[in-house]
């Protein structure tokens, strides 16, 4: 199985600030094509970035992708925001315990 970790951060437009966190969740999918698609439908052609994570012997190791764009509420005609979506991959095995 396939987990995705999607971490959902935004700013206003010209703000000097750093993205803060507002949503966080974790999808799971049967495999890598499904998870793939589901990226695909989600975020479409928007800009993407690798993200690396350090690993214990100074080496960097591609974790997932920062997805990033410009959002807007359109339910209650808000200000558009920028918005980046941190998604790493993580590959889930369950072992089966007998009692």
């Amino acid at each position: 199985m396939i987990q995705l970790h999607i971490t959902r951060t935004s700013k206003s437009f010209g703000s000097k600030d750093d993205y803060s966190c507002f949503d966080t969740e974790t999808k799971d999918f049967k495999d890598l094509k499904e998870a793939k698609d589901f990226l695909r439908e989600e975020y479409g052609t928007c800009k993407r970035s690798k993200m690396y994570v350090d690993t214990k012997d100074g080496t960097s190791k591609h974790i997932g992708y920062i997805y990033g764009f410009k959002n807007k509420d359109w339910s209650h005609n808000s200000q558009s925001w920028l918005q980046q979506d941190w998604i790493d991959f993580s590959k889930v095995t369950y072992s089966r315990i007998t009692l």
